[in-house]
C-alpha cells in the first residue's frame, strides 16, 4: 500500500463517517427545529390561554363594576339593608339584570350570569336560578374576599354549580359606606370559544372529578376516565388519548403520540389545579416532510463521497506523490550526515509545509555544525539561533555554551580574588615591616605610613590626625602627616568631635566613603581643605572604639571593595602601634615625673617634719585655750543664757535655761536664724553683722514674744570668737532676762 492509499483510504472513511454524522446530525437539527416549532406554538398558546383568563376575569370584574356604580342596584342593596324586604330587591335586581344581559348578549353572542349579595352576605339574586334568601357559602371564597376587604377580585372558583371564571366588586352608597357586592361569572366553555384555532387544531376543557363531584351539575359533564369529567371540547377533539397517557394526576406539558402532538396547561382556582386546557395537533404533514428530506439528504451525500474520492485519486498522484518522494531523498541524506541544498516543492499544501520543515531541518543542521565549532575553536561569544523552546539539541549547545561561560568567568573572578588578596597581604606585610623599622617618633611613623599608602593605593593625597589626648573630655585631633602628588606637606590643622567629615568619623567611629562628590558641594570639608576629589575615604584609627587617630585619602578614582578592606584592616595595625607609642610615651613620661616628684618629696619630708612640730605646740595650746573655753562655757551654761552662733547668724545651740525661758526645745534651733528668734530688723541684722566681722562686741535689747500673752525682754551680748587666723569663727550671746525691769518701767510710767 502505498502513501496515496494511505492517505486516500482513511479520507474515504472518515468522510464517510462525516456523511452519516452529517445526516444524523441533521435529522437532530431537523427535529430540534420541529421541536423548538411546536414549542414556541406552545408558548403562543400558552400566553394565549393566560390572555383569555385574564380578559374574560376582567370582563367580569368591569361588568360587576359596572353594575355596582347604578343608582337601582345601589337603591335596591339600601333598601334591604333598612327593610330587611328581600322579595322587592330580588324583583328590582332582575329586571335590571333581564334589560342589561339581553344587550350584551346581542352584541357579544356570550351570556354571562350575575349574582348580588348583601353587605352580610346573604344572597338577593342569582340569574340562574329562582332561589335567593340563602346564606353565604364558605366555598365562594371570592365574595368572602370582597367582604373582608372591600375590594375587587378575580379568578377562576368551584362552587355547587361548577368551575366559572369570576369576577367581583363591592357595592358603595353616597357615603362611601359597603352595603353588597356584585359578581359576575362566565361558564369555561366561553375560555374555548375564546380561544384562536388552527385547522389542524382541537381542545378540550377537563376538570378533576373529584373537584366536581360535590357540584349539582356534575351528572351533566362527560366523564372521561375514573379521574376527570370535560365540560367543553371541540369536535374533532380524540378522547382515546386517554387510554395512552396516564393523566391519573398530572399532564406533560408535551407529548407526541402517533401523529398528534397534545399539549396541556393547568386550569387553577386559586393556588390549586382543579382541571386542564388540552390542545390536539395533527403534526403528520411534518414528519412526512422529514422523512422525504432524510432520504434526499442521504441520497445525495453517497454521490458527493463517490465524486470526491474519484478526484482525490487523480490529485494524489500529482500533488502528493512526487513531492513525496522528493522529501524521502532528502530525509535520507540528513540521516547519513550529508549537507543538502533547500528542495522545492510547487504547491501551498501540508506537503510543501513538510518541505519547508526539511529545509529548516537542514539549515538547522548546519547552524549546529558551525555553532559546534566556533565552541570547539573557543570563541564562547559565538551565538545561536534556537529554533524554539521545543529545539532539544539547539537548546543544549546553548546550556553547554553558557556553562563555559560562566566556568570560565569562575575562574576569571577567582584569579581575580588571588590577585587582590595577595595585593592585600603584601600591603599588609610591608605596613608591619614599616610599623616595626619606624620607632622614633609618632610624626615620623606617621609620615611613612601616609606616604606608602598613597603610592600604594595609587590615591592623589592623604593626612593623618592623631589625637593630643591632653584634654580627656573632648581631645584634639591634628594633623602630623600630609601627602599629596609624591611630595610631604607641611600643613597644620586641627579637629574635633563633630567638625566636618572628620569629626563625623571621629563620633561614628566608622569608615566614611565618598564617590560622588559634586564639583559646587562645597559644604563637604575634609581635612584636606575645599578640594574635589571624585572619591573620598576616612578611616578611624581605632583599637577596642577608642578612635587614636584618623586617616584620610582622597583620589581621582573610585576605591574598590577589596581596597577599602585593606585599608580598614590596616588602620587597625596602625591603631594598635598608636596606641603602644603612645603607652611607651606615656610611661616615659610618668617615669621622670615620678623621678621629679621623689626629689620634692625629700625636701617637703623634711618641711614637714619642722611644720609638725610647730603644730603639735600649736595643738597643745589649741587644747589648753579649748580647755578653758570649755570651763567658761560650762558657768555661763549653769548661770546665764546663752546661744551660740555661726558667721552667718544661724544658732548652733541654746542652752537649756533659754530654751526654758523661750519656750523653745532644744533639739528644734540648729539651724535658724536669730531674726527668727530675735525678731530684728533687716537693718540690725547687717549693723550687727557689720560690727561682729570687725571684732567689736554688741550689747542690745530685745523684744521676744513667747507666746499671746507673754512677752520676754533680753539683754543681749554678742562677742566674736576668733580662730587661729583672728577670723571671726563663731558669736557666743550671752542674755540677761529683763522682763521685771520693763515691767516695772511700764507700770510706773502708767
Amino acid at each position: 500500500m502505498n502513501i496515496l492509499q494511505k492517505i486516500l483510504t482513511p479520507m474515504g472513511v472518515a468522510f464517510s463517517i462525516m456523511l452519516l454524522v452529517f445526516i444524523f446530525v441533521f435529522k437532530f437539527y431537523y427535529d430540534n427545529m420541529m421541536n423548538v416549532t411546536f414549542e414556541t406554538n406552545i408558548d403562543l398558546k400558552e400566553l394565549e390561554f393566560n390572555d383569555n383568563i385574564d380578559r374574560i376575569s376582567s370582563t367580569a370584574n368591569i361588568n360587576s363594576g359596572f353594575y355596582s356604580g347604578l343608582k337601582t342596584v345601589k337603591r335596591s342593596l339600601q333598601y334591604f339593608i333598612s327593610s330587611n324586604n328581600i322579595d322587592s330587591s330580588n324583583l328590582i335586581l332582575n329586571e335590571k339584570y333581564n334589560a342589561l344581559s339581553k344587550d350584551f348578549q346581542r352584541n357579544t353572542n356570550q351570556k354571562f350570569d350575575m349574582a348580588f349579595y348583601s353587605s352580610n352576605g346573604t344572597n338577593l339574586f342569582r340569574s340562574w336560578e329562582n332561589e335567593y334568601a340563602d346564606e353565604l357559602n364558605s366555598n365562594n371564597h371570592i365574595v368572602n374576599t370582597i367582604i373582608n376587604t372591600k375590594r375587587s377580585h378575580k379568578d377562576i372558583e368551584i362552587d355547587k354549580w361548577g368551575v366559572f371564571i369570576k369576577g367581583a366588586t363591592p357595592v358603595f352608597n353616597s357615603d362611601s359606606v359597603f352595603i353588597g357586592v356584585v359578581e359576575t361569572r362566565f361558564s369555561l366553555g366561553y375560555l374555548l370559544r375564546s380561544t384562536s384555532m388552527g385547522k389542524t387544531d382541537d381542545a378540550a376543557i377537563i376538570i378533576n372529578k373529584a373537584d366536581l363531584s360535590a357540584t349539582s351539575t356534575s351528572s351533566s359533564y362527560k366523564i372521561v376516565n375514573n379521574y376527570f369529567y370535560t365540560i367543553a371540547n371541540t369536535t374533532n377533539f380524540d378522547f382515546d388519548i386517554f387510554n395512552s397517557i396516564d393523566i391519573s394526576k398530572t399532564f406533560n406539558r408535551s407529548e407526541i403520540i402517533g401523529n398528534l402532538l397534545y399539549y396541556s396547561f393547568p386550569i387553577k382556582a386559586g393556588s390549586k389545579t382543579v382541571g386542564h386546557f388540552l390542545y390536539q395537533v395533527d403534526i403528520a404533514p411534518f414528519i412526512e416532510n422529514r422523512n422525504k428530506v432524510k432520504w434526499v439528504v442521504l441520497i445525495a451525500g453517497l454521490l458527493s463521497l463517490m465524486i470526491v474520492v474519484s478526484i482525490l485519486l487523480v490529485i494524489g498522484r500529482l500533488v502528493i506523490t512526487q513531492p513525496t518522494r522528493k522529501i524521502i531523498e532528502a530525509i535520507n541524506k540528513l540521516s547519513e550526515g550529508e549537507v543538502i541544498d533547500p528542495i522545492t516543492i510547487n504547491s501551498q499544501d501540508e506537503v510543501a509545509k513538510i518541505g519547508e520543515s526539511v529545509n529548516k531541518l537542514s539549515k538547522a543542521y548546519q547552524n549546529f555544525i558551525g555553532f559546534a565549532k566556533n565552541i570547539g575553536e573557543g570563541n564562547l561569544d559565538a551565538q545561536y539561533e534556537s529554533m524554539g523552546e521545543t529545539d532539544e539539541m539547539g537548546n543544549a549547545l546553548i546550556d553547554m555554551r553558557k556553562k563555559l561561560v560562566v566556568a570560565r568567568d569562575k575562574e576569571g573572578l577567582r584569579k581575580k580574588d588571588e590577585e587582590e588578596r595577595a595585593w592585600a597581604n603584601n600591603g599588609l606585610y610591608q605596613i608591619g615591616e614599616i610599623l616595626r623599622q619606624t620607632t622614633q617618633s609618632i610624626d615620623e611613623l606617621s609620615h611613612n605610613i601616609l606616604t606608602y599608602l598613597v603610592n600604594y593605593t595609587k590615591s592623589n593625597q592623604g593626612t593623618i590626625f592623631i589625637a593630643d589626648d591632653s584634654s580627656s573630655d573632648n581631645p584634639i585631633y591634628e594633623m602630623v602627616a600630609a601627602y599629596a602628588f609624591d611630595r610631604k606637606k607641611y600643613m597644620t590643622k586641627s579637629v574635633t568631635k563633630g567638625e566636618g567629615l572628620i569629626g563625623t568619623c571621629i563620633i561614628e567611629k566608622q569608615t566614611i566613603y565618598m564617590d560622588d562628590i559634586p564639583n559646587n558641594y562645597i559644604s563637604i570639608t575634609s581635612g584636606l581643605g575645599k578640594s574635589n576629589p571624585n572619591s573620598l575615604i576616612i578611616i578611624p584609627l581605632k583599637v577596642k572604639d577608642k578612635v587614636y587617630g584618623i586617616l584620610e585619602l582622597a583620589s581621582f578614582r573610585k576605591f574598590s571593595k577589596f581596597e577599602i578592606d585593606f585599608l580598614e584592616n590596616s588602620a587597625e595595625s596602625i591603631a594598635s602601634t598608636l596606641s603602644i607609642s603612645k603607652i611607651n610615651i606615656v610611661t616615659s613620661q610618668l617615669l621622670e615625673q615620678a623621678q621629679h616628684q621623689q626629689e620634692e618629696m625629700r625636701a617637703q619630708e623634711e618641711e614637714m617634719r619642722q611644720n609638725m612640730e610647730e603644730l603639735q605646740t600649736t595643738q597643745e595650746e589649741a587644747m589648753r585655750r579649748e580647755t578653758e573655753m570649755n570651763g567658761i562655757q560650762n558657768a555661763m551654761n549653769e548661770s546665764s543664757l546663752v546661744m551660740m552662733l555661726n558667721v552667718h547668724f544661724q544658732l548652733i545651740t541654746m542652752n537649756e535655761r533659754l530654751s526654758e525661758l523661750l519656750n523653745i526645745p532644744q533639739d528644734s534651733v540648729a539651724g535658724k536664724n536669730i531674726d527668727e528668734i530675735t525678731l530684728l530688723t533687716l537693718q540690725e541684722t547687717q549693723e550687727l553683722k557689720s560690727k561682729l566681722s570687725k571684732g567689736e562686741t554688741v550689747i542690745m535689747e530685745s523684744k521676744i514674744e513667747v507666746s499671746r500673752n507673754k512677752d520676754v525682754w533680753l539683754k543681749q551680748s554678742y562677742y566674736p570668737i576668733l580662730d587661729e587666723f583672728d577670723e571671726v569663727d563663731k558669736i557666743i550671746n550671752i542674755c540677761e532676762d529683763i522682763t521685771d525691769k520693763h515691767k516695772l518701767m511700764d507700770n510706773n510710767y502708767s
